[in-house]
């Protein structure tokens, strides 16, 4: 079972998921800060993983120079093998 537990304030939250090939999570991240964040596609190209979505957060792990934590701007997040956190435009 996958269980992700927030405090009763919290928004919306990037989740990123790694499984292996009987199901059993292999490693699970969460990207975002304290508004809404949603990641809805992810791609690799077999040694890096890009997660895109949309966030309004002006803090958090995925926070940029154009977050302002009104509007929702769209993300780019680059995670290496390990879902390490690379880059985020």
């Amino acid at each position: 079972g996958l269980r992700v537990t927030t405090d009763e304030d919290a928004e919306m939250t990037g989740l990123v998921v790694r499984y292996d090939k009987n199901g059993n999570i292999l490693k699970k991240e969460t990207f975002g800060g304290s508004n809404n964040d949603n990641l809805t596609d992810i791609a690799t190209d077999g040694i890096s993983f890009y997660a895109v979505g949309y966030s309004n957060s002006g803090d958090g792990n995925i926070k940029t120079a154009r977050s302002n934590s009104k509007d929702y701007f769209g993300k780019l997040v680059k995670l290496n093998n390990r879902f390490k956190l690379i880059y985020a435009e």
